[in-house]
């Protein structure tokens, strides 16, 4: 009985060795595939990532009929995922001066000094007619990944933090 277990499990283990070694193996994703180099050393360095993700606070066309107002920035936080390439995102918490006004967040690409700044700020319809109350809101904006260098951040002039791509 006991051999007929030991054999079984060999069985399992070689069985499942025997199909890993058939699975296809897995090819460079074409976002890391340089054109120019063939052999097995490639040099990742060169290849261009994107660098702006959707942004849902992005200003829109209709807010130039709109009064333009503060973003009260309490906190922020920098999340840096350990991947390849590298994703940022950054976690936004303040308030909105009413509930009726529209948060707009402006990311620039970044400069020759890799500074990306970013404008946050709020628009309100002057038509409308709102409760006078503060509304709190709390956001995670994707920035998606960038090339190879030290990065700073800064929202309405003011250094938040630094990141190496």
């Amino acid at each position: 009985m006991r051999f007929f277990g030991t054999l079984t499990i060999l069985f399992i283990l070689s069985a499942c060795s025997i199909m890993q070694s058939s699975a296809p193996q897995s090819e460079t994703p074409s976002i890391l595939k340089t054109q120019d180099s063939p052999d097995s050393d490639k040099d990742y360095s060169m290849v261009e990532f994107p660098t702006s993700m959707p942004n849902a606070y992005s200003p829109q066309s209709s807010d130039s009929t709109k009064i333009r107002s503060l973003f009260m920035l309490d906190s922020y936080n920098l999340n840096i995922m350990e991947s390849y390439p590298i994703q940022i995102s950054l976690d936004l918490s303040g308030s909105l001066p009413t509930p009726c006004h529209e948060l707009r967040i402006e990311i620039s690409q970044p400069d020759q000094q890799y500074q990306i700044q970013i404008e946050a700020y709020s628009v309100l319809d002057p038509e409308v007619m709102c409760a006078q109350v503060i509304k709190p809101i709390e956001i995670t904006i994707p920035m998606g990944s960038f090339p190879s260098g030290h990065y700073s951040i800064w929202i309405n002039g003011s250094l938040i933090g630094n990141f190496d791509s």
